[in-house]
């Protein structure tokens, strides 16, 4: 609101401020308090807008309530214009760092808003502005593509352990059964041609029942006293579950112990996992 008389017009103040209120598109409503003398100069924004007359002699009482009328028509969509230049300046003046976006219902309350400034000739969105919601659109759709992307990878990956998880299951049961074979193979005829040690804990089952790195030192010693000639143990450790770590470090000891004179040994280890199942080979020569 501009109030017009003949100071207010000489004034360098009230010309500044109504430079800036054109400039960011505000809302302008001339009332006219004075007449402007013959020598006032006057904006020609503020001449061609109607005027609110409350002069000495204009009605005051009939006035005062088309005055507030008029601050309050459109006045949600003008609030609202306030509210994004605020914000667009905000993120102009922070070198336009993408933490200033707009997003989720405040980015669609501001389209909205956008597409509702072509329903009347006098509200008017600054380039700014305009900038400001297509850039926040822009991000938010990239940042969506990326959610996506990172959501179908999981899924992906979920279901590729899944599959992996399935196999080592099934390959333990099969070790445990064909250890069990060894076992019995080996009480019938004194000797063994092979024998395999799954450790940790039987899939599907209680997992606080565990090997212990004792008991199994004692099982491999066993296990080589049966072993004939070109036979072959394998130990398969699981550092991955509690006491896991400490059995693999004491099936590792105990093969480092053997006679190379007697035995090789071979290790299968993978370098990029730090808890992946540990396959240690060893052959009676």
């Amino acid at each position: 609101m501009f109030v017009i008389s003949p100071d207010s017009l000489t004034s360098r103040v009230c010309a500044d401020e109504l430079e800036l209120g054109l400039k960011l598109n505000k809302k302008l409503i001339p009332v006219l308090y004075r007449n402007p003398t013959k020598a006032s100069e006057m904006h020609e924004k503020l001449a061609a807008t109607n005027w609110v007359y409350l002069r000495e002699n204009d009605d005051f009482e009939g006035t005062i309530p088309k005055l507030i009328d008029a601050i309050n028509t459109d006045l949600e969509w003008v609030r609202k214009h306030t509210q994004l230049l605020n914000q667009a300046v905000e993120w102009e003046n922070s070198s336009k760092n993408n933490s200033f976006l707009l997003g989720g219902a405040k980015l669609q309350d501001a389209e909205q808003w956008l597409g509702e400034a072509t329903s009347k000739e006098d509200r008017h969105v600054l380039p700014l502005q305009a900038e400001y919601i297509s850039i926040s659109r822009k991000v938010a759709t990239q940042n969506q593509r990326k959610l996506t992307i990172t959501m179908t990878l999981l899924v992906i990956a979920a279901v590729v352990f899944g599959v992996f998880a399935l196999i080592s299951r099934n390959q333990a049961r099969q070790a445990e059964l064909n250890a069990r074979a060894s076992e019995a193979t080996a009480v019938a005829n004194e000797q063994i041609a092979a024998a395999c040690f799954n450790l940790g804990y039987l899939p599907g089952s209680n997992k606080s029942l565990i090997t212990k790195p004792a008991t199994t030192r004692v099982a491999l010693g066993a296990a080589l006293e049966l072993l004939r000639p070109g036979g072959v143990v394998t130990i398969v450790a699981y550092p991955g579950h509690e006491g896991g770590g400490k059995e693999r470090d004491a099936v590792r000891k105990w093969v480092g112990e053997l006679s190379e004179e007697q035995f090789e040994v071979q290790y299968r280890v993978s370098p990029d996992r730090v808890q992946a199942p540990e396959l240690s080979v060893v052959f009676r020569l």
